[in-house]
C-alpha cells in the first residue's frame, strides 16, 4: 500500500510538470514577440544558469557541512521538490536573519539599517523569484537531472575506470580516476553537466539567428 501512495505521488508531481511544462511553452511560443530559435535559447538560458550557478554552490565551501540540498539534482521527484523547498528555505531565512530586530553590540547600527531597508525593498522580488523557481526552473530543471543522473549513473556504476596520470614539474604524478571525479561529488557534476552544455546550446542558437534567421 505504501509503494502505491509512493508512485502516485510520483506521478502526481511529474504531472504537475509536464503540465507546467507544456503551459510555460504554450504561452512562451505563442505570446513571445521573438524568433523560435531565441525562445529556444530564453528556456535553455534559464537552465543553464541556474545548473551552473547550483553546481558552484555545491562545489564551494558555501555549505560543504551541509549536504541537506544535494537531492536538488535527484532523479526522484519527491526528493527533488523537497530539497527546492529546503533551498528556498535557507535563502527566506537570510533575510529573516537579517531583518532581526536584535543586533550584536559591535556591529555597525547604520550599515545595519540601511541593510534592513534594502531587505525589505527586495522582499517582492524574493517573493517572484520564489514562484518563479518553483513554477517554470522546478519543472525544466527536474527533467534535466533525470537525464543527467542516468548519465552520472552510467559512469559511476560501471565496474571499469579510466585513470591519468598528471604532473608538472618535477612533482610525482598524480592519478586522476574519471569515475571517482564524478562520484566525489555528484550532485555538481551533475549541475555541470546540464549547466553547461544549455549554456553553450543557447549561445548556439543565438548565433543561428544573428546570422540565418
Amino acid at each position: 500500500m505504501g509503494i502505491m501512495k509512493k508512485q502516485t505521488l510520483y506521478i502526481l508531481v511529474i504531472t504537475i510538470f509536464l503540465l507546467l511544462i507544456a503551459g510555460e511553452l504554450i504561452l512562451l511560443f505563442k505570446y513571445g514577440q521573438d524568433t523560435w530559435l531565441n525562445k529556444i535559447g530564453f528556456v535553455l538560458t534559464i537552465i543553464g544558469y541556474y545548473g551552473t550557478g547550483l553546481g558552484f554552490v555545491q562545489k564551494s565551501d558555501i555549505l560543504k557541512d551541509f549536504d541537506g540540498i544535494d537531492d536538488m539534482t535527484s532523479p526522484n521527484p519527491i526528493k527533488f521538490l523537497s530539497d527546492n523547498f529546503i533551498f528556498l528555505g535557507i535563502i527566506s531565512s537570510v533575510w529573516a536573519v537579517g531583518l532581526g530586530a536584535k543586533r550584536m553590540p559591535n556591529s555597525s547600527f547604520s550599515l545595519g539599517c540601511l541593510g534592513q531597508i534594502i531587505a525589505l525593498v527586495t522582499l517582492p522580488i524574493l517573493l517572484a523569484y520564489f514562484l518563479f523557481h518553483l513554477l517554470v526552473i522546478c519543472p525544466f530543471a527536474y527533467f534535466s537531472y533525470l537525464l543527467a543522473s542516468a548519465f552520472t549513473e552510467s559512469i559511476t556504476g560501471s565496474a571499469e575506470d579510466i585513470e591519468m596520470a598528471v604532473s608538472s614539474n618535477e612533482k610525482v604524478a598524480e592519478k586522476i580516476s574519471i569515475r571517482k571525479i564524478i562520484s566525489s561529488n555528484p550532485a555538481a557534476a551533475k549541475s555541470f553537466l546540464i549547466g553547461i552544455p544549455a549554456i553553450f546550446l543557447a549561445f548556439i542558437t543565438k548565433m543561428i539567428s544573428l546570422f540565418f534567421a
